[in-house]
């Protein structure tokens, strides 16, 4: 039993918890020992090995080992000369020496890997849940590669800060995120705590992804490079899963699409990014261009859209074209941010205008600038001549917090200013000199039908006919905000 084995001889190491190893444990060795050289031989296997807890834990049915090592305890040096592992989800050999074992650890092995995909796959399905409807790689790699440099440096951090390789790593084809990824083959080089990847590029259904940069492995959390500019995505064709996962970092509208067509790509400068759950070191900036974009307005774009006064039949077989502008965005004290992100519906005759940020953990402070139609009115209740209403109001807009999540967003109606807009309407309809049209909203229209003269009325005070406008314009919302409240004139 080799949990027990690990626990019965703690007393005559320094751990302060044994390793989180389980499993059957047969082991046949030899041990000889002369003038200060020690040589072992040995092999044996462990039965339904485990490491790790819950389900985090790395499990192997069986592996496999096979060791032949020298130590010289006078040169504190052990030479390696065979050491094998086989198992389902990995094989590996080395050969080669470490010198001063009980100090540096200074490395110098000869080393060959390989393994296939799919048990790599199911591991890290299991350890990382997310990764298992988006993530899937296919085929077999393996490289020959050494190892050099000290394991312990008392000084450095971390203390193998020393160490160095270079392993190739390839896969026969690969699915990113609804993308089919061509094969590719990678060559990243270890030294001075930074994993460095060189460039390299991908066909994925028809356009290209584009990796390289590096990641800094000296922090607690790892952190990715990104130096210079890189467009990591070419003329990607979009699909509902890439706009789910991927694309909603950079607005919410995309993670409520269910059908949406088009090709994206996205352009990185200088990116900092850390891979644990702690953003805020986070910098950077990008561009994100969108071409030939159809989709299904869902969620909170079905409100916007509906607010602007498109009705659904316009988009014909259910898929609106829209034209985006180009997003230029930032990364900063781990926020995605922007200023200005403009889509257009119908040719242009709806454009919803997007700026705020959006936190890498998911939550976001956004705002979208919506122009006031006959929707956006109806929504807050306004009364009265609804046309008339939206021809004075051309040109203006209403800005509309949108809360909550990238992955569940919603429309803070609530919190929609819309005093400007009154102000606005009631100065355009005061000005005019039109003074039928403010006896239409007043409910005082003379009765064309009739033939007969209006009868004569006394001219209204003019703060009398701003309150009456703006009752007009806002009742049931008036009401509504102004409950416990005193009303101003």
């Amino acid at each position: 039993d080799l949990a027990r084995v690990l626990r019965a001889i703690m007393p005559l190491t320094t751990w302060e918890q044994p390793p989180d190893l389980a499993g059957q444990l047969t082991l046949r060795s030899k041990l000889a020992s002369q003038a200060g050289r020690i040589s072992l031989d040995g092999n044996g296997q462990i039965e339904q090995f485990v490491a790790g807890r819950s389900e985090s834990a790395i499990r192997e049915p069986r592996v496999e080992f096979v060791s032949r090592a020298a130590i010289d305890t006078q040169k504190q040096r052990v030479d390696i000369e065979q050491l094998k592992l086989t198992s389902r989800l990995l094989g590996l050999e080395a050969r080669g020496a470490i010198e001063d074992y009980t100090g540096a650890r200074r490395l110098d092995l000869q080393c060959s890997y390989s393994t296939e995909w799919q048990p790599v796959m199911a591991l890290i399905h299991q350890l990382a849940p997310a990764t298992a409807g988006s993530i899937t790689i296919n085929g077999r790699t393996s490289d020959t590669f050494t190892v050099r440099g000290p394991l312990n440096t008392p000084d450095a951090e971390p203390a193998w800060r020393g160490v160095q390789t270079q392993v190739g790593v390839q896969w026969d084809s690969a699915r990113f995120y609804g993308l089919n990824v061509s094969g590719i083959q990678l060559r990243p080089h270890l030294h001075d705590a930074l994993l460095e990847i060189p460039d390299a590029s991908a066909a994925a259904s028809g356009g290209r992804i584009n990796v390289g940069g590096a990641i800094d492995l000296a922090p607690a959390d790892p952190v990715l490079l990104m130096k210079g500019e890189r467009r990591v995505l070419d003329g990607i064709p979009i699909n509902a899963q890439l706009s789910r996962d991927v694309l909603s970092h950079l607005n919410p509208i995309f993670a409520e699409t269910s059908e949406i067509q088009g090709n994206v790509s996205v352009v990185l400068r200088d990116v900092r990014l850390p891979l644990g759950a702690d953003k805020r070191s986070s910098r950077g900036s990008g561009v994100f261009t969108a071409s030939q974009i159809r989709l299904q307005p869902r969620g909170i774009l079905a409100e916007l859209v509906k607010l602007g006064s498109v009705a659904q039949s316009r988009f014909g077989s259910g898929l609106a074209e829209v034209r985006m502008s180009d997003l230029h965005f930032r990364m900063d004290n781990g926020r995605i941010s922007y200023d200005d992100f403009t889509m257009l519906f119908v040719d242009g005759q709806l454009d919803l205008k997007f700026r705020g940020y959006i936190e890498m953990g998911g939550d976001m402070n956004l705002i979208v600038s919506v122009p006031v139609r006959a929707g956006l009115l109806e929504q807050f209740g306004v009364k009265g001549e609804i046309t008339q209403y939206v021809r004075l109001a051309e040109g203006m807009r209403v800005d509309i917090p949108v809360r909550g999540t990238r992955q569940a967003p919603r429309l803070d109606m609530a919190s929609v200013n819309m005093k400007p807009i009154l102000d606005n309407l009631l100065k355009q309809t005061i000005s005019s000199g039109a003074r039928d049209a403010v006896g239409r909203i007043l409910g005082a229209p003379a009765d064309r039908n009739s033939g007969a003269a209006p009868r004569p009325q006394a001219a209204p005070r003019p703060e009398e006919a701003v309150r009456d406008i703006v009752d007009g314009l806002l009742a049931p919302r008036q009401k509504q905000n102004q409950q416990g409240r005193s009303r101003s004139r």
